[in-house]
């Protein structure tokens, strides 16, 4: 290394009183390593919060790796070789070189820790703003006594990845470890073993997070914002509100975000700004204020502003855009399916680099599932459904038995208030919340839905896989459907004149009772992390 910084402080004044043998550590390490004399002692964080605090801090290089100790282990001397081994072998080709890494990372809930007493390697410019994030939560009861974890979170928040560096044949990176010391940390019992620290201190993290305590730390501001043609939503609670999946999407989005980012929705219907969520809502914007833009369904964008970020998340089916080219100014476009990437790059007359697929929608898990049914519940929750066809389908359906009921509903977009129904068990339930919806939703024995239409996205799709529910339907060309990744639970009939088989395929798994078993689980984490990954790179 080209520096080896013993911090100390001049009394321990964390959980001891004692003063400190200074001429004795001088006299033995001077000549090898750098004394850093502080003033405070921050208990086992003195590692790195007194290098923080001190002018050697400001004199480092900002690709510089910061590496913590603990001065209770004998560590391998090729520590640090093999790091920057590792580091190069699996990192230079991607010119993406590791910002944090330990040889031991563990899972706490949400939350990578990497343990120091197995190294922690630090790039120098990742912890600009740690200092000022230590000064909120210090005053904190057992903060002080687990330094891995508020480390830990910094870059949880932060959003750097923590990687695992992998040891031959699960070696440790250390050859001897002194916990004889009754005083020692690890030792401790009580509220401060390990694993109630972990506990108590996420929760006092995690708290100051949802409160807004922290968003001066977190990267980046990001505006969201929902116009589509003339229509401006109103966020507020809306999952109690009678909306589409792109506003639902959104919003799942942005509140997933928050952990990481400051989140901001546009939401000019509001009389006042406020936070809900964890999210700023407010009611007037410039966007000279954020750093990424992120349009939900937006076609009407003409203004870009310099070095500001735009992102279009744009799920509509391409044939509805005339101006394709206008497109080409925003830095990232994100469309939902393969078959969708296709058209647009076919629009484009070439690939478009920028152009990016984050085909699966977040599912709210506000809604309980069992996987219990009613085998006589059919279901139709979309705007694009053939009502024409839905309805005869169930009327073949209700001649093999009276006891089925078809229950129909459409966003607030498509008004179906006024639908001619022949049948005493076709029920018209209108628009409904969407939160009602999915409660309406888990007990159906099918969701039925006969269509000619190509549905670029259809979350409804996810959302019923989700609970359980088999989905029967027409082929499409170039619709999301034929994309999602479940063999049992979608029934696509590709035969025009269908309706005698779809009725007879739901009719015969009701008599037979082998209603296909689905147990899908929503790819929430994997979207997230697509979202970061792209929301990073900026």
């Amino acid at each position: 290394p080209n520096k080896i910084i013993l911090n100390i402080p001049k009394k321990y004044n964390f959980r001891f009183t004692t003063e400190i043998n200074l001429d004795k550590i001088l006299k033995k390490y001077s000549n090898n390593i750098t004394i850093n004399l502080i003033e405070n002692d921050y208990g086992p964080g003195t590692k790195l919060l007194g290098l923080i605090n001190s002018k050697i801090f400001n004199l480092l290089d900002n690709n510089s790796y910061i590496v913590l100790v603990d001065d209770d282990m004998i560590y391998k001397k090729n520590m640090l070789e093999y790091f920057n081994n590792y580091n190069n072998k699996y990192y230079k080709n991607n010119n993406d070189y590791i910002n944090i890494g330990s040889f031991y990372v563990y899972k706490f809930k949400d939350i990578n820790i990497g343990q120091g007493a197995d190294g922690l390697f630090i790039k120098y410019n990742k912890l600009g703003k740690f200092n000022d994030y230590y000064n909120i939560i210090k005053n904190f009861k057992y903060i002080n006594f687990h330094d891995d974890f508020y480390i830990s979170y910094y870059f949880y928040l932060k959003q750097y990845k923590i990687i695992h560096i992998l040891l031959p044949n699960k070696q440790l990176i250390y050859d001897k470890i002194d916990n004889n010391d009754k005083f020692g940390l690890v030792n401790l019992d009580s509220d401060y073993k390990r694993g109630s620290l972990n506990n108590k201190l996420y929760d006092i993290l995690n708290s100051l997070n949802l409160d807004n305590k922290l968003k001066e730390i977190k990267n980046r501001k990001i505006l969201f914002i929902y116009q589509n043609k003339d229509k401006t939503i109103n966020f507020n609670t809306i999952l109690n509100e009678i909306n589409g999946a792109s506003e639902n999407v959104m919003f799942f989005l942005a509140k997933n975000l928050v952990h990481h980012f400051n989140i901001y929705i546009y939401d000019p219907k509001s009389n006042t700004n406020y936070i809900q969520n964890n999210i700023n809502f407010i009611n007037s914007i410039n966007e000279k204020d954020y750093d990424i833009i992120i349009d939900s369904r937006d076609t009407k964008r003409n203004n870009f502003i310099k070095d500001k970020k735009y992102i279009v998340h744009h799920h509509d089916h391409i044939e509805h855009l005339n101006n394709i080219n206008k497109f080409k100014k925003f830095n990232d476009i994100i469309t939902i399916s393969n078959s969708q990437y296709n058209l647009w790059n076919k629009k484009f007359n070439y690939k478009y680099q920028n152009l990016h697929i984050i085909n699966n929608p977040f599912l709210d898990e506000n809604i309980h599932r069992d996987y219990k049914y009613n085998k006589f519940k059919i279901v139709s929750f979309a705007s694009k459904t053939k009502f024409d066809k839905l309805f005869n389908i169930f009327n073949i359906i209700y001649k093999l038995d009276n006891r089925y009921k078809l229950y129909i509903t459409s966003p607030n977009y498509r008004d179906i208030s006024n639908l001619k129904i022949n049948n005493k068990n076709i029920v018209n339930l209108n628009s409904l919340k969407h939160a009602d919806m999915l409660n309406f939703l888990k007990d159906s024995f099918v969701f039925l839905y006969p269509t000619n239409f190509c549905e670029s996205y259809g979350c409804v799709f996810d959302e019923c896989l989700y609970y359980g529910v088999p989905i029967v339907t027409d082929y499409v060309k170039d619709s999301r459907i034929n994309e999602i990744d479940n063999e049992t639970g979608i029934y696509i009939f590709k035969n025009k004149n269908n309706d005698y088989d779809m009725a007879n395929l739901i009719h015969s798994w009701n008599i037979n009772n082998n209603r296909p078993i689905i147990r899908w689980n929503h790819n929430n984490e994997q979207i997230l992390n697509q979202w970061i990954k792209l929301l990073n790179k900026y």
